[in-house]
């Protein structure tokens, strides 16, 4: 069972929201695997979540229950419903450019670049301030302390958008926008590009976006070792979950070179 232990800063500030939630649902209650399940049930019947959003939000209060002394045995009683795997919703490598044209305002154009070419999480980008930005590493370190890589084309973006705005080094630059509304401009611009998967885009898909390039492009031995960097995940077993795209991309790679047509044409 998964616990939050080996877990990164980011991930368990994500995590923060469903715990809330489950104690203000105990109220005056300890926290218990009794009330967990009471929990779980509320939100399948009353709050009609689906079976991915339960099981993260069971997987969560588990490993805070577990961490908080409740023995395992009880909650591996705890009854979940099955989750289907999601599938990485994200913009193609080849869709990026015609994404970005698309958009007509210089700060949209420059959050997406931000996300798609850092691999940020929204969160990441809210917190960003001028002195994060380390201009001759050409890195940016998000959440204070996780340094990525940034290109030329952003830095210069965010040079311009610190000059326009006269941002002291600790304003936030990003403090107009939200989540929701990174998902909305997403969508909004999916669309106007004509990418076929636009309405199924939220604004964790920039980021496997950038996972999904960088793991079927990159040709260092070390890739996924940077990526993971990159993306400041505890677990390399996280990280690894991107290799099934680097492996499709493989087997068409593959197709190309032995695909039936063509072995027909050699054997004439």
């Amino acid at each position: 069972m998964a616990s939050l232990s080996g877990k990164s800063a980011a991930t368990l500030r994500c995590y923060r929201p469903a715990l809330d939630r489950f104690f203000r649902f105990c109220g005056k209650r300890e926290p218990s695997a009794k009330s967990l399940q009471a929990w779980l049930t509320f939100l399948e019947r009353h709050l009609k979540l689906n079976p991915s959003s339960i099981g993260w939000s069971a997987t969560v209060v588990k490993g805070y229950l577990l961490l908080s002394g409740i023995p395992q045995a009880e909650l591996a009683k705890i009854s979940v419903p099955a989750a289907v795997k999601p599938h990485r919703e994200h913009i193609a490598p080849d869709d990026w450019d015609r994404f970005l044209n698309a958009i007509d305002n210089k700060e949209d154009r420059l959050v997406f670049e931000l996300l798609l070419y850092t691999g940020m999480r929204v969160g990441g980008l809210l917190m960003l301030r001028p002195q994060d930005i380390h201009w001759k590493e050409r890195t940016l370190y998000v959440y204070r302390t996780q340094p990525v890589p940034a290109t030329k084309e952003v830095l210069t973006g965010l040079s311009n958008m610190i000059r326009d705005n006269r941002f002291s080094s600790a304003a936030h630059m990003f403090a107009g926008w939200t989540e929701k509304m990174v998902g909305q401009k997403l969508r909004f611009y999916a669309r106007k590009a004509g990418l076929r998967n636009a309405d199924r885009l939220v604004p964790h898909s920039t980021r496997h976006s950038f996972a999904i390039r960088f793991i079927q492009e990159s040709t260092r031995p070390s890739a996924l070792e940077d990526l993971r960097s990159f993306l400041g995940h505890a677990r390399l077993s996280t990280t690894e979950e991107y290799l099934r795209y680097s492996m499709k991309e493989s087997r068409n790679a593959y197709d190309e070179v032995f695909s039936s047509k063509k072995q027909g044409d050699k054997r004439r």
